[in-house]
């Protein structure tokens, strides 16, 4: 996509956000879903660290985590949006 059809796309969001009455809070709770990310690693790293004593284990293993969520993101949400199915295997883990 190129820089000029992605400045469209984003200033078409933000006006649908303004006009839409229930788009703030669906902004909102798509906000604090996705916290859960970012808190990640952290939890990761110190039980990482209490189980081995070693910080230089734990780090580089909590960022490999972010490096491959990070990677992973985009071809996920590619695998929703066409596969409604895959939606929902992806929300209940399989079943």
């Amino acid at each position: 996509m190129s820089a000029k059809a992605w400045a469209g796309t984003a200033i078409a969001a933000r006006s649908m956000a303004r006009t839409s009455p229930h788009a703030r809070g669906l902004f909102t709770a798509a906000i604090l879903a996705r916290l859960c990310y970012g808190l990640l690693s952290l939890p990761l790293l110190l039980t990482l660290r209490d189980a081995t004593g070693s910080c230089a284990v734990a780090g580089p293993a909590a960022g490999l985590v972010g490096l491959i969520s990070t990677l992973l993101g985009p071809p996920r949400t590619r695998l929703v949006e066409r596969r409604p199915r895959a939606r929902r295997m992806l929300a209940t883990g399989g079943r």
